[in-house]
């Protein structure tokens, strides 16, 4: 009877060379000198040697011993497949698989992807946006404004329904649109080839390619993406995607940047924040894998099946995520609006703006009731354009701030610390010190960049 023939792994040569430089020192096996070059096994001495020789091979690799040997033997297998397994004509949906994640097409096709999404929620939700509240502002708001009510009702009624327009008219067009688009690429299956295709470059950033669907999440919303952080293997990991992902601009983000900035400045503006905002995230993931303890292990990541995307799934998937605006955020918004219409009524707003103004004038170039604005998205980060159009008595800003103006306090709105919603589910994922870490962190960064913009546009 035949038997299996006994295949040896072939390494990277600096891992053979490695081994031979433990057999070399110490009496051990083979298997037993890679067990010590990943970190395990009984033999103090093999382990000590092992411990030695690890840091050089992982600085010319750019990755840990054990990611280095989990390829190896991931590549030996595929190449024994590929001698032993006989392959039929090859289907269409491999065909298409095989596009989607190559090293030369599939980056440029996520790129392309990921672009598209965000242009087509900027002009459909701007397109959407200003039919709804110019209706709004038609049919509702200035009739109200023409009844001969007390001066206190009049004041909110007024700021109830600019909290409806803000909501409804504003918001909810930018997120559900946006989350029909999530929604289509995860039904598809094409989420996890995105992670697939930023597996090394996630690498850099401290992280696996699993890592990238939180982030790509996180443009809908960051609290179902910090939540799925928990996926993460390592603590370290996990860490690092928390920074990262509450930087990321989500969809309440989105309706900020695309409400006023694509509206009033530009789309070219509106997308420089974009630029600005994924660039920073970067340079965050590059500091952090760096100084972040903690050990970086490897993976294999399990691709969904490629197949056309159900409407029925979408759709559902689509009303589940939004349902948390609709019900959770539209009532705090409301609440939130009546809270501010009283204070405003009552003068505590002059109050305050006229103490911060100084301040906030000469740092960010803003006036103190668009700082007013930027402290209440804490509690949504839609919220802050709300108050912003509240407190200016307007939805067309540039009435009220030029455009150099708007582009701060969007950049800066970005930025600031997460929503209070983020925040919560931060504490429980990573703990209170991380999250109070990440709190600062976004609070300064918000802070220094646009104080810094406006400067360069003064």
């Amino acid at each position: 009877r035949a038997r299996p023939p006994i295949v040896q792994v072939k390494y990277d040569h600096h891992i053979e060379a490695a081994i031979r430089s433990i057999q070399s020192v110490k009496p051990v096996t083979r298997l037993q000198a890679l067990q010590a070059l990943q970190g395990f096994g009984n033999d103090a001495d093999a382990l000590e040697l092992a411990g030695a020789l690890a840091p050089e091979i992982e600085e010319m690799h750019r990755m840990s011993v054990p990611q280095i040997i989990a390829g190896n033997r991931h590549h030996c297998a595929h190449t024994i497949s590929r001698e032993v397994i006989l392959e039929l004509e090859e289907e269409k949906r491999d065909t298409l698989d095989s596009v989607l994640t190559s090293r030369r097409w599939g980056p440029l096709i996520l790129v392309a992807t990921l672009l598209s999404i965000l242009l087509a929620v900027f002009f459909i939700g701007s397109f959407l946006e200003e039919i709804l509240v110019e209706v709004f502002e038609t049919m509702v708001i200035s009739p109200f404004l023409a009844l001969p009510l007390d001066p206190l009702i009049q004041q909110l009624g007024l700021a109830f329904l600019l909290a409806l327009q803000a909501g409804l008219g504003i918001a909810f067009p930018f997120i559900f649109i946006f989350y029909l688009f999530i929604s289509l690429l995860e039904d598809s299956g094409y989420l996890t080839r995105a992670s697939f295709l930023a597996d090394r470059a996630m690498h850099r950033l401290g992280m696996h390619g699993q890592g990238l669907i939180p982030l790509i999440l996180g443009f809908g919303c960051n609290v179902p993406a910090i939540m799925g952080i928990r996926l993460l293997r390592t603590r370290r990991e996990r860490v690092i995607a928390s920074f990262l992902v509450s930087m990321v601009p989500c969809s309440a983000r989105t309706v900020i940047i695309a409400g006023i900035v694509a509206a009033f400045v530009g789309i070219a503006a509106a997308l420089s924040i974009y630029v600005i905002t994924l660039g920073l995230v970067i340079l965050t993931g590059l500091v952090l894998s760096r100084i972040t303890p903690g050990e970086q292990y490897g993976m294999i990541l399990e691709l969904a099946p490629l197949r056309v995307p159900q409407l029925k799934n979408v759709v559902m998937k689509s009303w589940y995520r939004i349902r948390e605006f609709l019900f959770i955020a539209m009532p705090l918004l409301i609440v939130a609006s009546l809270i501010l219409g009283f204070l405003q009524y009552a003068g505590f707003f002059d109050l305050f703006q006229q103490t911060i103004s100084p301040l906030s004038e000469a740092v960010l170039g803003l006036p103190g009731y668009a700082t007013t604005a930027l402290l209440f998205g804490i509690l949504r980060k839609e919220m802050a354009l709300e108050t912003l159009i509240i407190l200016a008595g307007t939805a067309d800003l540039t009435a009220v701030l030029s455009m150099g103006q708007i582009y701060v306090f969007a950049v800066v709105s970005v930025l600031f610390i997460p929503c209070i919603s983020t925040i919560g589910v931060l504490a429980r994922v990573v703990g209170a010190r991380i999250t109070l870490l990440v709190s600062m962190y976004t609070l300064f960064l918000g802070i220094l960049i646009g104080a810094l913009i406006n400067m360069l546009i003064k």
